[in-house]
């Protein structure tokens, strides 16, 4: 099989029209729905933080206290959106119709996967960072009208990435692509329903995750042989932990790939 049967561009920009096309609606409801939470959202925990911060006798001036409010908020809100996009990772491919009409594509594996991958993992976190943009401008303009001097300016993804150190935001950068790939996984693997079964799988499979770690951690810390000479050892584990989480990323997006062929391979049958 040559480079061309594998991989085309013409193809590939083919079935990438083909698939924006027939999931345009889907997509900006989604889209919508994103972004109406995003400003409801915004707009009450910053109330929250410019009000109830206040009465609390916080040692944060309320502007202070509604960045960091708007900060958290923004990497859950990316965490939460970013899994429900790769989770319709295979949208349109839970009917045995949709699957025929797929198999009756003459483009690749590769290039319908590639397409998915443009359109579920990148495009949803563009629009996810966009749509979080316009929501956070549009409670500054309110806010900066109800409470002037007093709210904190506009916070933007890059400003939310300040309130972490660089350690802590780079785990939390590594964890989002994991769990764009493991919910990609689960799209293929559970055709109906995907984000609540993926979600079911992913935290009885964390649970025995954390408890290996846990107990590897607290078997190295207790260990009487772990001397002074060991200080490393928490930096150590650190690295062999992301080192994991990478591995686990680049193995669900590959088998996700094979499980899309083994799916087509057998319909064809």
């Amino acid at each position: 099989m040559n480079a061309s049967q594998i991989f085309d561009s013409s193809r590939f920009a083919a079935v990438l029209r083909r698939d924006f096309t027939m999931q345009r609606s889907g997509w900006i409801m989604r889209v919508a729905a994103m972004l109406a939470t995003m400003i409801l959202t915004e707009l009450l925990v910053a109330w929250i933080a410019l009000n109830v911060g206040e009465e609390l006798d916080s040692p944060l001036s309320p502007a202070r206290a509604e960045e960091y409010a708007l900060s958290f908020l923004c990497w859950f809100e990316l965490s939460v959106f970013i899994t429900l996009g790769a989770s319709l990772f295979l949208s349109g491919w839970s009917t045995p119709g949709e699957r025929i009409n797929e198999i009756m594509s003459p483009a690749s594996t590769l290039e319908k996967y590639a397409s998915r991958f443009l359109i579920s993992i990148i495009g949803v976190l563009v629009v996810t960072l966009a749509c979080w943009e316009l929501s956070d401008l549009l409670r500054e303009l309110l806010f900066s009208l109800l409470y002037y001097g007093e709210n904190c300016g506009h916070v933007s993804f890059i400003d939310a990435t300040k309130v972490m150190t660089k350690e802590i935001g780079s785990t939390f950068v590594i964890g989002f692509v994991c769990s764009q790939g493991i919910y990609t996984l689960g799209s293929t693997l559970f055709p109906r329903h995907p984000f609540i079964k993926t979600i079911a799988a992913a935290l009885i499979i964390e649970m025995i995750f954390g408890f290996v770690l846990g107990f590897t951690a607290g078997f190295f810390h207790d260990a009487s042989w772990v001397g002074k000479g060991h200080a490393n050892m928490k930096e150590a584990l650190t690295t062999i932990y992301l080192i994991a989480i990478a591995i686990t990323t680049l193995f669900c997006f590959i088998t996700a790939y094979y499980r899309i062929k083994e799916q087509e391979i057998i319909e064809r049958m």
